[in-house]
């Protein structure tokens, strides 16, 4: 046997062993325990999917009293809780929906009586008036300032949006748009003091007037176009129907004057509530041994406390670092009390 014939013997007697080792499975060994574990949670999951919410079975009549007790956030967080809830809670044909909806709109802003705008119902209303803090139109924010609400275009509106779907008195006449859709379409007179813009047509510029009647667009074109969708003889009689324009505007009036008084009135009270909060937990702060942090009645004399009750709004970061002023004046204040009395140093 030569060299070449060993090598392949040998190369050969080798493949054979691998393709062995292939064939040849070795022994499963079970964790009988864990498998025990996941046989349990599976029942469990299966379980848990099987049962039947005990909240989710209260009769409509007992659910709409109970809700009668809830503001607005506390409807639209119990509506996201399950399919059932939101049912209940979002139907616009339900007589009961839309009653729980004003109760808790009227629990919240009292002064509110008047009922929705046309073609919105009270889940919608109550979302625009409390909890929107959107343009409807693009749907963004703004840093500077929230984005008003304008009542009488039943809109919350930014300031870029406004501009685009503006147009002053004088523009509308030059477009040829009959008197007497104007005479009858609510309108916003804006002032140099008015927290928006207007955007003159053939400028780039945008320019604050002085005094301007500003009207809705999309408002004037649709009553343009029932306007010219009536007969000579129609359109009279379409007057007459109207209401006064008069009596429009001043009800917006009120109403945006009530919905203010409100707004102010309910941030007035949030800011007291968490007020009451910060200050407990501050005088309740504690070192790692349990021993107290501060002397509390000490807290009482700072003449920081009562600062998040001067602003209208007032952010985290805002009670953050009111947190610390109050901390650092209540040290300047317990190193003149030590002059005095050394004892009170001690908060314990």
């Amino acid at each position: 046997m030569n060299i070449y014939t060993d090598m392949c013997s040998k190369k050969r007697k080798i493949n054979d062993k691998s393709h062995c080792s292939k064939e040849i499975s070795k022994p499963t060994y079970y964790n009988h325990d864990y498998l025990y574990k996941i046989n349990k949670k599976s029942d469990f999951l299966k379980k848990s999917k099987n049962t039947i919410c005990f909240a989710t079975q209260v009769p409509p009549e007992i659910f709409a009293t109970i809700c009668e007790y809830l503001d607005p956030p506390e409807l639209f967080a119990l509506a996201s809780t399950c399919r059932k809830f939101h049912d209940y809670l979002c139907s616009e044909e339900s007589g009961v929906t839309q009653q729980i909806w004003k109760a808790s709109r009227m629990l919240y802003l009292p002064s509110l009586t008047d009922p929705p705008w046309e073609g919105m119902d009270q889940r919608r209303y109550t979302a625009l008036l409390i909890l929107q803090r959107t343009c409807q139109i693009c749907g963004k924010t703004q840093d500077e300032k929230p984005v008003p609400l304008y009542w009488e275009f039943h809109l919350r509106c930014c300031d870029s949006c406004f501009s685009k779907n503006t147009a002053s008195h004088l523009q509308l006449m030059r477009d040829k748009v009959p008197r007497e859709i104007l005479a009858t379409t609510p309108y916003i007179l804006v002032t140099s003091s008015t927290p928006c813009m207007v955007k003159v047509r053939n400028s780039t510029k945008i320019h604050v007037l002085k005094r301007l009647h500003v009207y809705w667009r999309p408002h004037i074109t649709e009553a343009q176009n029932k306007w010219e969708a009536m007969k000579p003889e129609d359109q009279e009689g379409w007057l007459d129907k109207q209401p006064r324009l008069s009596s429009k505007m001043e009800a917006y009036k009120r109403r945006k004057t009530a919905y203010a008084q409100e707004i102010l009135k309910k941030a007035e009270e949030t800011r007291r509530t968490r007020l009451a909060y910060a200050l407990e937990a501050l005088k309740n702060e504690v070192y790692l041994d349990g021993t107290p942090k501060f002397y509390a009645p000490m807290f009482d004399y700072c003449s920081t406390r009562e600062q998040p009750l001067q602003f209208f709004i007032f952010t985290d970061n805002d009670w953050v670092r009111w947190r610390n002023r109050m901390e650092a004046e209540y040290r300047k204040m317990m190193e003149i009390a030590d002059s005095f009395n050394p004892i009170m140093c001690n908060p314990t």
